[in-house]
């Protein structure tokens, strides 16, 4: 009589469970592709997925699928991870430092510097089996897995390397080590979603930013624009190439410029 463990079964067919997710994307992937030419580029791309993919491995992730230039990385099932949030933030910082690796090891063949965006939620999700008849894989489904995609796709917008979600930065205990920059809502996703950027190795620059940046954000969700354009300005004085800093100050400009009655902090994002 064949082994059966029911736990398995029940895993690998389906479970209502809370998990944390990790979406990563390659960013300049098509202009290196361009430049390197077929072969080259298929070296470069599996030197960087297979470093990305061991920082999942050393956390006990599971590494879900690859999609082009793009990776999915899971937490919390099929085992339990009760930590599966710290685990997650933790392979961030990883991957992060391990692109500056690769950006040496590539620097001769690329000068241009390429990078990744990173986006990581924590929820509940259905996990399983996922597919067809013909093919399958096990990975989890749910509102949660989508704000870990468009989190990622965010970061293009917010101009930096990672977004995690209030969930996750609460469940890891990050949140003094991070730095909230907003309230949104993303596409298919009603319910708006606290956002902080995760760094490798804050240092004090750093935190001077974050401290000054949540300060800023504070005056502005109060409808105090006067107090957090001031604030912005002395920030950009200091760190002129931070995008966030640029992005809140020319929110709270076209409020002041714009009195609403309605207003909301809320950022509505429109794309993917």
């Amino acid at each position: 009589m064949p082994f059966f463990d029911v736990g398995f079964h029940v895993a690998m067919n389906g479970q209502d469970v809370e998990v944390s997710v990790l979406f990563c994307d390659i960013r300049g992937f098509s202009s290196v592709t361009e430049r390197l030419g077929p072969q080259k580029a298929i070296a470069w791309i599996n030197d960087v997925m297979s470093e990305l993919s061991q920082c999942v491995i050393n956390s006990d992730g599971v590494l879900v699928d690859y999609v082009g230039d793009e990776l999915l990385a899971m937490w919390g099932a099929p085992g339990e991870q009760r930590d599966h949030a710290t685990r997650a933030v933790a392979t961030v910082q990883e991957m992060l430092s391990a692109i500056e690796v690769l950006r040496k090891r590539w620097e001769g063949v690329l000068p241009d510097r390429f990078g990744a965006g990173i986006g990581v939620n924590t929820g509940m999700a259905r996990v399983g089996n996922v597919g067809s008849r013909q093919k399958f894989k096990y990975g989890p489904l749910g509102n949660a897995i989508n704000v870990g995609s468009r989190l990622q796709s965010a970061t293009k917008q917010f101009g930096v390397n990672c977004l995690i979600s209030g969930a996750s930065a609460t469940a890891a205990d990050c949140l003094l080590t991070s730095r909230r920059l907003a309230k949104l809502t993303v596409v298919g996703i009603a319910e708006p979603v606290d956002v902080y950027q995760v760094v490798v190795n804050p240092g004090k620059a750093w935190n001077d930013l974050a401290k000054g940046y949540e300060e800023a954000l504070a005056e502005f969700e109060n409808a105090r624009f006067v107090n957090a354009a001031q604030q912005l300005g002395n920030l950009m004085s200091m760190f002129p190439g931070d995008r966030p800093c640029r992005m809140l100050l020319s929110r709270t400009l076209d409020a002041m410029d714009n009195p609403d009655d309605n207003f909301t902090s809320v950022l509505k994002l429109s794309n993917k």
